[in-house]
């Protein structure tokens, strides 16, 4: 026996000496995701116009009023309309998004600016609403008056005078992050809303408050919501004490730091698809600079002309008049090209887990909600809003029909997103250490892809104490994501430099699928 132990150590010994060794970097692994420049082309006009000039003069990237705006165009569409992809499957015009950056970033700037035409809208709106309450009351002060008499006079067959109705406030911008306080809204309001905030912690906080005893409850009411679903909600307190909304469409944008967003949104929301739901954007940060770069005023007005047409966009009517989702198609090409998209992005699904496979699953769906907002923006743009259930209303044959171009279009938003997300998601999970890695090659990207010791020194703040900017660029050579190179004196003499250079390999490409791979261009 003790033979034949030696041998079998023996005969170890000899396979881990042949074994290769292997001494693979978690860095060398694992490259950091590329932030691609958002394609702005694929927007219609005139919001593409309006993202390349505002974020110009704002000084920030155009994600930061790209999000936004998408999310303002799906809220003022609602419910007016939905898109058929096939019998049974309808996609409402409803987006969630979140603009991830640090303090600073120029996030609420540009969401202000992409708000102001809804701001205006709801501020005229309640304008409207307290004239109204006020000849309400002076009317309801006359019923009374009248009712009291009806009831002295005593005169048979007289008929009583008829109460008047208080008026509703028409919202599309709320604040409001309970959902009983939503279902009221939305009650007197079917075509949907927009909840707007600067902050969306305070959002995720109130999915796990107690409502009536019940944790969570509200979470899986705004899951709903985001399907344009009806929801239900019961109340210890108040009139009604159980709220009925037969569709419920709430748009949800806000910003939200990078460690805020990791903490708030935890396993159970990222598990219940509440974190798969959200588009996100989280370009590299850049230095603020001054600008003389202005937003035109023609420009300006051009997109709150826009949003305004959508907002007035009509639905449809049953036989009982009641209003119901106007339903649009697809044409043969655009339903080619969804079908491709489709097919590739469950193939991709397949072989993703996690984050990741829950966020594909819902981009699928994605690419649908934005062709149809994309759709009802040029519709508003070709014509003014039109009233079709009345029979001498001239509606054009491609009112209701999504057409190749705008579905080809969306598909490209969807493939921007999905690798946005995919970057984002990796950033959620960094340690400290990567963390500072991924930002100091960003900076070095964004300063033409090389610089030396001294200039990251004096650019990255984190690297100010003196030694501090050699070591992280070696940090960097030794991971794989560049080399430096010697830069001798030029023929003006000077002295020669040792510049660090990062390497092509330093970072992913897009996702697998491509506009081009599927033959969607």
């Amino acid at each position: 026996m003790t033979c034949l132990l030696e041998h079998l150590g023996q005969e170890i010994e000899k396979l881990a000496d042949a074994a290769e060794v292997c001494s693979a970097s978690p860095s060398v692994d694992r490259p950091f995701e590329r932030f691609q420049p958002f394609p702005v082309d694929a927007l219609p006009e005139p919001l593409a116009t309006f993202v390349r000039v505002a974020s110009k003069a704002i000084g920030c990237d155009p994600t930061f009023l790209v999000l936004p705006i998408l999310v303002v165009a799906a809220a003022m569409i609602g419910t007016s309309c939905v898109l058929e992809l096939k019998r049974g499957w309808r996609v409402p015009s409803v987006l969630w998004a979140g603009i991830v950056g640090e303090s600073g970033t120029m996030k609420t700037p540009a969401m202000k600016l992409a708000l102001q035409p809804v701001k205006k809208r709801q501020a005229e709106a309640l304008r409207r609403y307290h004239e109204a309450m006020q000849q309400y009351q002076s009317e309801k002060a006359a019923y009374e008056k009248d009712m009291a008499a009806w009831k002295r006079s005593r005169r048979n067959g007289e008929l009583p005078p008829v109460e008047p109705k208080s008026p509703t406030a028409e919202r599309c911008l709320v604040s409001d992050i309970t959902i009983e306080a939503m279902a009221i809204k939305l009650l007197e309001n079917p075509r949907g809303v927009l909840l707007a905030m600067d902050e969306l912690a305070g959002w995720f906080g109130s999915f796990d408050r107690y409502t009536n005893g019940n944790k969570g409850s509200d979470a899986a009411h705004w899951l709903s919501a985001y399907n344009a679903e009806s929801i239900t909600v019961d109340r210890k307190t108040g009139e009604p004490k159980m709220i009925f909304v037969p569709t419920a469409a709430i748009s949800v944008v806000g910003g939200i730091q990078p460690g805020i967003l990791n903490r708030a949104l935890g396993l159970e929301h990222r598990e219940n698809g509440m974190l798969a739901r959200l588009l996100l954007a989280c370009p590299p940060q850049r230095s603020e600079q001054w600008t003389e770069a202005e937003i035109d005023a023609e420009v300006e007005s051009q997109y709150g002309n826009v949003i305004n047409r959508l907002a007035s966009l009509e639905p449809a009517y049953d036989e009982n008049g009641e209003p119901v989702s106007m339903v649009l198609q697809l044409s043969p090409e655009a339903k080619r090209l969804w079908t491709q998209f489709y097919n590739a992005n469950a193939a991709e699904l397949a072989n993703l887990t996690g984050d990741l496979a829950a966020a594909w699953s819902k981009l699928e769906e994605i690419a649908a909600r934005l062709a149809l907002v994309s759709h009802r923006i040029k519709t508003v743009q070709a014509a003014p809003p039109q009233k079709p259930w009345l029979p001498d209303a001239p509606v054009s044959p491609s009112a209701n029909i999504i057409d190749g171009d705008t579905m080809r279009d969306a598909i490209r938003l969807t493939e921007w997103f999905k690798a946005e997300i995919r970057r984002v998601y990796a950033m959620l999970g960094e340690s400290d250490d990567v963390r500072d890695q991924r930002r100091l090659v960003e900076w070095i990207d964004r300063h033409g892809g090389a610089a030396t010791a001294s200039k990251v020194q004096s650019g990255c703040r984190w690297l100010r104490n003196s030694g501090m900017a050699e070591i992280a660029l070696n940090g960097l050579a030794k991971a794989g994501l560049g080399s430096w190179s010697h830069v001798p004196s030029g023929p003006q003499g000077g002295r020669p430099s040792h510049v660090f250079r990062l390497s092509e390999r330093r970072i992913n490409e897009t996702s697998p699928f491509s506009l081009e791979k599927a033959g969607l261009t």
